[in-house]
């Protein structure tokens, strides 16, 4: 983590202003200390939360046709992701919730499956308690 913020900092010439994290207290406060030991603000650090499916659909929805959720056209593995992207309609239908059903796609330079919807969500839950546009 602390590789990846310093690494974004060389990258684009600033610290990132949010870091998103797992909600587990022993995580955060772990991350808080190495933070610490290498002179980064662990003001950066947030719970990374997600808010009900259909509530950041609205939301996402709303942001998209206002224009203030912007997928920058160079981010093509994001925009396949989000347009392979499939839901169990019966899932839907029977209890109002949406499940995925696709698989996140195999990153070539990771070991990992990486999730490209998945940081959306958490950008779109961010963005409704703090009721603010961004760029993705």
């Amino acid at each position: 983590l602390v590789q990846f913020v310093l690494k974004q900092k060389e990258r684009f010439g600033v610290m990132p202003k949010h870091v998103f994290l797992d909600t587990d207290i022993a995580f955060l406060r772990i991350c808080r200390t190495v933070f610490m030991q290498h002179n980064l603000p662990s003001s950066l650090l947030r719970y990374a939360l997600k808010d009900k499916i259909n509530d950041r659909i609205k939301v996402l929805s709303s942001l998209i046709h206002t224009g203030k959720f912007v997928i920058d056209e160079k981010l093509k593995m994001v925009i396949q992701a989000v347009e392979d992207a499939v839901y169990d309609s019966k899932e839907l239908e029977k209890s109002g919730k949406l499940v995925r059903l696709d698989v996140p796609r195999q990153n070539k330079n990771e070991i990992n499956p990486v999730d490209f919807i998945d940081p959306i969500d958490y950008l779109v839950s961010w963005a409704i308690r703090v009721g603010k546009g961004f760029e993705f």
